[in-house]
């Protein structure tokens, strides 16, 4: 199996801010240059660690370089869609790679994945670099059944063990974003899913395995659910009262949706657009020109924004603030109700 290889050229520049850990301890920035030569995931491992001493600094290594090197995965019809691996071989043989091998060797050679692969592609080059991981698998709040009510087991990310503690990352959600048709995948570094506090990091990631919230107490799945989802603009944007407080609107066409947003960091204006997500990796910005004016309305220190139901189809709404994507609300469309007329006698 040929796979394509990118060498790495470092240069000093922070990746990581000093508010996020105490300290800046890793300077690294990644150049991509194809290369003919063949290196399994054992021996691109040891490259990447090659300068690197304490355990933070190996696993910040792995971690960047797959954000900088790997694409997620975009096909025509893609949404929704979980990923298969089922074209990986898997013949007999006494020395069988394990499924995170194998799985890493398919995304090195395509250099792009769905976040199956990118969670097992970050555990095997951790593997090879002697730093225990797990690949967890949860709910992402990305997906809904075909009921359109519950939740459903829906992306990847990871854990990693190292100064003798469990840590949460997601690499897939670090990478980049989808742009605002679900066309294009667009890279760009996001340092709040590496090592994030367990805290934070449940409100987006419920894990299968509740061992692996992290938490001395885990809140219960149908919070998680009914909740809107939040994205980090919710918390960078201080925002203090939000309406609806229910994530699944029930709504009908011709419909007018009212969104209100009370926020620490002022903002007169919110718009809610309509676009949804491909597999699990969500919308962290869209392109303000393709969507029309927000409709809102500043009263004190709430900003109500307006969405009118026009499309059956549409299944998501994300309510931007600040020019920051806060939430996310999951919309089922139903008919309204026929009018009966009373024959008089």
């Amino acid at each position: 199996m040929q796979m394509k290889l990118w060498h790495l050229y470092f240069s000093v520049f922070s990746i990581f801010p000093s508010s996020l850990f105490g300290q800046e301890f890793l300077q690294v920035s990644y150049k991509e240059k194809p290369a003919e030569n063949i290196v399994s995931p054992a021996a691109l491992a040891q490259k990447l660690i090659l300068n690197n001493f304490s355990e933070k600094q190996k696993v910040a290594t792995i971690f960047r370089w797959i954000t900088d090197n790997i694409n997620y995965k975009i096909k025509p019809n893609s949404l929704n869609r979980r990923p298969s691996y089922s074209k990986i071989s898997l013949e007999d043989s006494s020395a069988l790679k394990s499924l995170n091998e194998r799985v890493a060797e398919k995304v090195l050679e395509d250099g792009e994945a769905y976040c199956d692969g990118y969670a097992r592609l970050f555990s095997t080059l951790c593997s090879f670099a002697g730093i225990k991981s797990e690949v967890v698998h949860g709910y992402a709040k990305s997906n809904i059944d075909k009921a359109g009510k519950n939740f459903r087991s829906n992306h990847t990310w990871n854990a990693v063990f190292i100064d003798s503690a469990w840590h949460l990352l997601d690499v897939t959600w670090a990478s980049g974003y989808i742009t605002f048709y679900g066309e294009n995948f667009v890279r760009q570094y996001d340092d709040y899913y590496f090592l994030t506090p367990p805290v934070q990091f449940i409100r987006t990631h419920y894990p299968e395995d509740l061992n692996w919230t992290l938490l001395p107490q885990t809140p219960a799945l149908k919070e998680f659910e009914t909740s809107p989802f939040k994205y980090k603009g919710y918390y960078t944007r201080y925002v203090k009262s939000l309406k609806p407080s229910i994530g699944n609107i029930v709504a009908s066409v011709g419909d007018t949706l009212v969104f209100e947003v009370e926020a620490g960091e002022k903002s007169d204006h919110v718009r809610v657009v309509d676009v949804n997500e491909i597999d699990s990796l969500p919308l962290s910005q869209v392109q303000w020109w393709e969507h029309p004016k927000p409709q809102s309305e500043l009263i004190g220190n709430v900003v109500k924004g307006f969405y009118v139901v026009n499309d059956p189809a549409v299944k998501s709404l994300h309510v931007i603030y600040g020019n920051a994507v806060i939430v996310r609300y999951s919309l089922n469309i139903i008919e309204k109700p026929k009018q009966q007329t009373l024959a008089l006698k």
